[in-house]
């Protein structure tokens, strides 16, 4: 089995790294700019205990410990990140119209970063793998609800949801485990592939399948497939609309 062409269970999206490594940055760049608002001299970071309350501590270090949250994959991490955003936009926004000068310019941008981060985390799709009961991994193609038929192990069942990687399906009395490679005959429309996949899920729900070793004609095949289910979808919602107008 080519062990590259197995999907990771916990693979980050980049723009997730990216807004968790800044987090982590925002103590450090809070604190230099302090140090220069109120002009304090000494390099010792020791002050800033000092002159802070233990609330304003506490939110002081919160990005680097939402960072670590959502690294880990906790569900609390996303709450506090939820809270932390609303609270930081809110009071940024309100300080900069207050009093409009360098550091409080540079809390507006955290604001802008802040409202940035709460939309991406928003998504469904970004947000699901927080939620879930049974540890899952954050998918690297979008799944459509197409329920097309599959056959495995002697009978024929349906798949819940598809995408050009790979589909999600029920299985009755499934003794999958991960990454066991599973041979399937699959139909889109008129045409029926014999497929190579690798169990990647698996939850009371369902089971997750990853496409393996497609050539080239058989991922353009899906990708059209796929393609025109969304088209067709997008036509028809389009027809309804101007029908109910």
């Amino acid at each position: 089995m080519n062990l590259m062409d197995r999907r990771k269970r916990l693979k980050f999206p980049k723009m997730l790294l990216v807004s968790t490594f800044i987090f982590m940055l925002l103590p450090v760049t809070n604190y230099y700019l302090m140090k220069e608002h109120y002009s304090i001299a000494t390099t010792n970071p020791i002050w800033l205990f000092k002159v802070m309350s233990p609330i304003g501590l506490f939110l002081f270090f919160l990005p680097f410990m939402i960072a670590i949250g959502l690294l880990r994959v906790k569900k609390w991490a996303w709450w506090l990140l939820l809270v932390y955003s609303i609270f930081l936009i809110s009071y940024n926004f309100y300080s900069f119209l207050n009093i409009k000068d360098k550091f409080h310019l540079f809390n507006l941008l955290q604001t802008v970063f802040g409202l940035s981060v709460l939309v991406y985390f928003l998504k469904k799709d970004i947000s699901a793998p927080y939620f879930k009961m049974y540890p899952r991994g954050w998918r690297g193609e979008k799944r459509y609800p197409i329920q097309i038929p599959f056959h495995l192990e002697g009978f024929r069942a349906l798949t819940k949801d598809l995408s050009v990687t790979g589909f999600y399906a029920t299985i009755p009395n499934s003794s999958f485990i991960i990454n066991q490679e599973v041979p399937i005959r699959m139909e889109f429309g008129t045409e029926v592939m014999n497929i190579k996949t690798g169990v990647v899920r698996i939850d009371p729900e369902g089971t997750g399948f990853a496409f393996r070793d497609l050539d080239k004609e058989s991922s353009c095949l899906i990708e059209m497939f796929v393609k025109k289910w969304e088209y067709e979808k997008a036509f028809f919602r389009e027809g309804s609309l101007k029908r109910m107008s």
